[in-house]
């Protein structure tokens, strides 16, 4: 029987290795059978929030259409608890921070939910005043397209600015039992 041992080390080995340098491409999640089980919602969550924030930074705003649903969300939170800034579609492009760049796939982890459509999503981006700002955000997503992103970090004064200024946001939503 101590003969296999060499071999069963050796193919261990490899297949550690081999899964370690794949972790380092894709993005990264808790090793959980819920996070196996999300696999196709994993995969399309890091390119739509790819997609979402490198369409801000470029101010493409046909990509960033083709990546949210018609009716999404974008929700800011605010410092009374329960309370958030929402915005529309059409204040989507509006709200962006231009030349922030798309976080790195092995800056993004993301942490399923037991709804299928929804995971959290922790990443950081750069550009931003030449610093890297960390995002937390739960996304639900329809398909390939965000419908629905809540954002937990400080939200920036351009966004707060952009909602003073168009009529598709809603400062200071009611506070919600969500």
């Amino acid at each position: 029987m101590s003969q296999y041992k060499p071999v069963s080390f050796a193919l261990f080995t490899t297949f550690a290795l081999a899964s370690a340098a794949q972790a380092g491409d894709t993005v990264q999640t808790p090793r959980t059978a819920a996070a196996r089980a999300a696999g196709d919602l994993i995969a399309r969550v890091e390119r739509a929030i790819t997609g979402y924030v490198a369409a801000c930074g470029s101010r493409d705003e046909k990509r960033l259409s083709d990546l949210t649903t018609d009716d999404v969300r974008v929700e800011f939170t605010l410092d009374q608890p329960g309370a958030y800034l929402t915005l529309s579609s059409e204040a989507l492009m509006a709200s962006c921070v231009p030349g922030v760049t798309p976080p790195a796939k092995q800056q993004m982890w993301v942490f399923p939910t037991n709804d299928a459509d929804a995971v959290f999503v922790q990443y950081e981006v750069s550009g931003i005043s030449e610093a890297t700002t960390r995002q937390l955000a739960l996304v639900e997503m329809r398909g390939e397209q965000i419908a629905r992103m809540r954002n937990f970090a400080p939200i920036s004064s351009t966004t707060v600015a952009s909602a003073t200024l168009l009529p598709a946001a809603t400062p200071c939503a009611a506070l919600t039992d969500e």
